[in-house]
């Protein structure tokens, strides 16, 4: 059974069609279900204005009850989340439009290595550009980088974000050819994108495709919509980092049935100070086979797993 049909054990319980647009286009009938706001019965009070109104909106927010669902409700409106998740119209022609222009197949890749990013890590790099160190240093303020023996262990755990040219690497060192077309998904700011391009010349962002004012115009929420939306599309996607666009990303496309996505190790790469190039390329891509293989260590939201998390094979 494959990584896609374990995890969607439960998806005949989730929603499988798109929502009418005669119910779509109505405002949603607003409800207030505060934890305070006692009693508050689900099917005496919220299912006949459910009935009546098809469209309600629940505030503040249906997760204040969360914990008073039972396993299958909760797996349920999960994945019922995540099938309704839609970009507005224009936003989306925004997206497809982008999503046109770059050439199949193309890996995307989400990429962390922003100022703020590092200056949230604490960790210390070397040998980055000055305009890269300049950007750093004001996105770190009061913030202290960590010191030698506890930046050292910090590594080893794999809590740095990887450089550009450490990606670099490690795609390299996974036999991804360098003349593959990246999308690189990051956010404003992205540091050191010459040491990618210099061994992937076919990596490209938004810039590529947008012009500066488009760009400005895009913000950081909207620009972040896109780059999910390009990611979603990609024909696979690799994540150097795991945060909450990557187990979005990966859970919505593991609910799409597509299985090529992949978590750079940062833990490995810390262990391989020291070693030489072809030692480096055999350790990395052991250490990195069983999860291109088997998807095991992807953040895949439990709601689409029987047991929670991502099942091996």
């Amino acid at each position: 059974m494959g990584l896609s049909e374990k995890c969607n054990r439960l998806g005949h319980y989730a929603a499988a069609q798109d929502i009418p647009a005669a119910v779509s286009s109505q405002p949603p009938y607003p409800i207030t279900c505060h934890k305070q706001k006692a009693p508050f019965d689900y099917v005496e009070s919220l299912l006949p204005e459910l009935l009546h109104h098809k469209v309600i909106l629940l505030r503040p927010s249906a997760s204040q009850r969360e914990d008073q669902f039972p396993v299958l409700a909760k797996s349920t409106q999960c994945q019922a989340c995540f099938h309704a998740l839609r970009l507005v119209k224009a936003l989306q022609n925004e997206a497809e439009s982008l999503l046109q222009q770059i050439p199949r197949p193309f890996v995307a890749l989400h990429l962390r290595f922003e100022p703020d990013m590092i200056a949230y890590s604490r960790c210390a790099y070397n040998n980055l550009s000055a305009a890269s160190v300049v950007a750093i240093d004001q996105a770190q303020g009061t913030r202290q980088v960590l010191g030698k023996e506890l930046q050292k262990s910090w590594r080893r755990r794999g809590k740095c974000p990887l450089t550009p040219k450490e990606t670099a690497s490690l795609l390299l060192a996974l036999k991804i050819p360098s003349n593959t077309t990246i999308y690189v998904a990051a956010g404003t700011g992205l540091l050191e994108f010459h040491a990618l391009a210099s061994a992937f010349p076919r990596a490209v962002q938004k810039s590529n495709f947008l012009t500066e004012r488009s760009l400005k115009a895009l913000g950081g929420s909207r620009a972040a919509a896109i780059d999910w939306y390009i990611c979603l599309h990609s024909d696979a996607y690799i994540a150097t980092f795991t945060g909450n666009m990557d187990k979005m990303v990966i859970s919505d496309r593991i609910l799409a049935g597509k299985q090529q996505n992949m978590i750079l190790n940062r833990r490995y790469f810390a262990e391989l100070e020291g070693k030489r190039a072809l030692e480096i390329s055999g350790f990395i891509w052991q250490a990195h086979k069983q999860d291109i293989i088997s998807g095991h260590n992807l953040p895949v939201a439990d709601c689409f797993c029987h047991e929670g998390g991502t099942p091996k094979p």
